[in-house]
């Protein structure tokens, strides 16, 4: 409910590491929406994760939020994977006016 609550709020947020199992390098950077939201519930199912990441099963960055006066935006990350976890590493970000 927390997450989708966030989308509905207009949270633009991303997954930055993950460190669970079903959760692989295709998460990484990946942002969260209902699509998102949706298959974290089943992994739920599947593997017992809490999908809100509380467990540690991922970390993430809010790029945007209706608090903030400005966006950010990623503009270089390099991803760091060892086969069963993973961090986006955050090179640059630029902020940008909201329109």
């Amino acid at each position: 409910m927390l997450l989708r609550e966030m989308v509905k709020a207009r949270f633009r947020t991303v997954i930055v590491a993950v460190a669970a199992e079903g959760l692989g390098r295709e998460w990484l950077g990946r942002e969260i929406d209902i699509d998102c939201i949706e298959e974290l519930e089943r992994l739920r199912e599947k593997y017992g994760i809490n999908i809100s990441g509380e467990g540690g099963e991922y970390e993430t960055l809010v790029l945007d939020c209706p608090v903030y006066g400005k966006k950010l935006s990623i503009e270089d990350a390099e991803e760091e994977w060892d086969g069963g976890r993973g961090v986006l590493d955050i090179k640059s970000v630029r902020m940008e006016s909201k329109q």
